[in-house]
């Protein structure tokens, strides 16, 4: 039986999952048709994503970043030859609106802000957090998801 990381939260800023996936030895993707309850970002390090937005196919390269908000459509597929590395994260709670639309960012869907070896550091950081549950574990990946979220907007705000 798989356990869903599906949910939502009465906190602030809550981290339902998040995860980094090296993808070279099958096909992955996911195809959702009536999205998730909560909040999806991609963040592409190496590689492509093929991403459906507004019932259209384009790629996201390196650097890309993909948004989905909850009960939104989400598909999008990596092929194993272009080895790519995906960072992913699913948020929640009853400030995540706020907070995106106070960084610039709740409206946005996709946009290329760069490769960021801060943010990959970040979520690597977050990552290991998620997997460890240590004493005050959600907080900590709060305040790390907060933080990967501040970088996102300060990129898309400082984009050409």
């Amino acid at each position: 039986m798989k356990i869903s990381s599906e949910k939502t939260s009465s906190e602030y800023l809550s981290l339902n999952s998040c995860g980094i996936d090296f993808i070279h030895d099958r096909d992955r993707g996911s195809k959702r048709t009536d999205g998730r309850c909560d909040y999806h970002i991609l963040y592409v390090e190496k590689g492509r994503c093929r991403v459906l937005i507004d019932d259209e196919w384009q790629y996201v390269y390196e650097g890309g970043v993909i948004f989905y908000r909850p009960y939104e459509r989400q598909e999008y597929y990596y092929s194993k030859d272009d080895n790519s590395i995906s960072h992913y994260l699913h948020f929640t709670g009853v400030g995540c609106e706020k907070i995106l639309k106070k960084l610039g960012i709740f409206n946005i869907k996709f946009f290329n802000m760069g490769r960021s070896r801060e943010y990959e550091n970040l979520s690597r950081k977050l990552h290991y957090e998620y997997i460890t549950s240590k004493p005050i574990c959600s907080e900590f990946c709060a305040a790390y998801l907060w933080q990967l979220l501040c970088i996102i907007g300060r990129r898309y705000s400082l984009r050409d």
